[in-house]
């Protein structure tokens, strides 16, 4: 989180570019959450999907923290349904200053298309089409931005000529 902040302030910060953080699980989301706001270099917001009862890091029938429920009913208090939650932060993140960075899980990594959104941030294992599509949200033209940025803190990029050599055998790509 701390060097996150320090990257973004330094590079993008007071310009209309945004950035996209993308995390291994909700706990895992709102932890960044939590330390950027700590840190206060940056401002930002979390897009999750409702909490289930049957999801975890490590098993689908885990159950979801206290936190990740807690966090879901204030969204819920604030914004009144999951539609309203995801369109008012979507929303701030294509006209408003802030949120600079969007801390997401799995939400947005395909078919979201914001033309500002030039940094991702990933901190989780993504592969094949998902990895490809996640690299796509930061390709978009934008008066002022030459290109799209990736910081792989996790080892992705290893997997992304395996993913571009899959998809450009392929005819329709």
């Amino acid at each position: 989180a701390w060097d996150i902040s320090r990257h973004y302030r330094d590079n993008w910060q007071g310009t209309p570019f945004k950035a996209q953080l993308v995390c291994q699980s909700k706990d895992a989301a709102l932890r960044y959450k939590q330390f950027l706001d700590e840190i206060g270099l940056v401002s930002s917001e979390l897009l999750i999907s409702p909490p289930d009862d049957r999801e975890g890091e490590e098993s689908a029938f885990a159950k979801s923290s206290d936190r990740v429920k807690q966090f879901w009913d204030k969204m819920m208090n604030e914004h009144g349904t999951p539609k309203k939650y995801q369109d008012n932060l979507i929303n701030r993140f294509k006209h408003s200053a802030q949120p600079e960075i969007m801390i997401v899980v799995d939400k947005l990594l395909t078919g979201f298309d914001e033309p500002k959104n030039t940094v991702l941030y990933l901190t989780r294992s993504l592969k094949g089409h998902t990895l490809l599509q996640a690299i796509a949200r930061v390709n978009r033209v934008c008066p002022g931005k030459d290109f799209g940025y990736i910081v792989d803190y996790y080892g992705v990029l290893g997997e992304l000529d395996e993913a571009l050599e899959l998809y450009s055998s392929l005819a329709e790509f």
